[in-house]
């Protein structure tokens, strides 16, 4: 029986509460939210604007063999015989449903200060190889710069790539807008990285958050406080009956191997569970 499966149903619990011991790190503070897919294809998301906020520390301790047994009842008739914290957990978490794991990228709210950066690089119809070849550049580009950072962490969202950068000071909400925000007539610090990655590419490369096609999108729109990001180990999402993908954190020296996509295509949970602990070591610390 695979990971997730193993309660007999479909149930992404256990093996979510698996890989949050190795994420407490990179996302201590933040609050965590779940997109769960339902069967008539809508997709339900649940975050801590709407629910009490769950953090990835509790979630690392509250998932118990107790728990994982109730999980074929429905929340109501099994909440008498869970903690208040496991109730909290079951509300992220649906039994029965896929979801992807995602985060607030700098908090809950609006208006909060920045303490990373989000670029999302959004293929479009290319192929998976280009999103490879402008992540790369982008991480480059970002190390060429006057940005103060910590680290850069580059990510497989499982069909195609994020780029992190966690910043060596948090900055005022405003820094988005000044620095980061991306649109085509901007002249912004991450704009300007967008043209020169764009020169260097016999392809479409364009920044900001609209949807083109034929086209690499390099897009931080998630960056702000408010916003969501992807975790990584989060399960990716084909439909309510199908993972097509995993995320995985990635080094600069994997992303520039040409032979990376069949590698990263032939990941699974229980895969992923195997190796959590070395792959775990590529999540910088914040």
């Amino acid at each position: 029986m695979d990971m997730l499966h193993s309660t007999g149903e479909i149930d992404t619990l256990p093996y979510y509460a698996e890989v949050a011991s190795t994420l407490k790190e990179f996302l201590k503070g933040l609050e965590i939210a779940t997109r769960i897919w339902l069967p008539n294809g809508m997709r339900l998301l649940k975050r801590g604007s709407k629910l009490e906020p769950l953090y990835i520390d509790e979630l690392a301790v509250a998932v118990d063999q107790k728990m994982l047994e109730l999980r074929h009842l429905h929340l109501d008739e099994a909440r008498p015989d869970l903690t208040l914290l496991q109730d909290k957990v079951w509300q992220y978490f649906f039994p029965r449903k896929f979801l992807d794991f995602l985060y607030n990228t700098n908090g809950e709210g609006e208006g909060r200060p920045i303490s990373r950066l989000f670029f999302d690089i959004d293929r479009s119809n290319l192929e998976v190889t280009k999103a490879q070849e402008v992540a790369g550049l982008l991480v480059r580009e970002i190390e060429s710069s006057d940005l103060e950072y910590k680290s850069i962490f580059p990510m497989w969202t499982g069909k195609s790539f994020h780029v992190y950068v966690l910043l060596r000071k948090t900055q005022p909400c405003e820094f988005y807008e000044e620095h980061i925000q991306c649109a085509e007539d901007s002249e912004t610090m991450a704009m300007g990285w967008v043209r020169n990655i764009a020169s260097n590419c016999d392809f479409n490369v364009v920044g900001g958050h609209e949807k083109v096609k034929n086209a690499i999108i390099i897009d931080p729109s998630q960056t702000p406080s408010g916003k969501l990001a992807r975790a990584p180990f989060s399960l990716h999402i084909a439909s309510p009956k199908k993972v097509d993908g995993v995320a995985l954190p990635l080094t600069m020296d994997l992303l520039e191997q040409s032979d990376l996509i069949p590698e990263l295509n032939s990941y699974t949970p229980d895969r992923v569970i195997e190796e959590l602990d070395q792959l775990a070591k590529r999540i910088p610390k914040p």
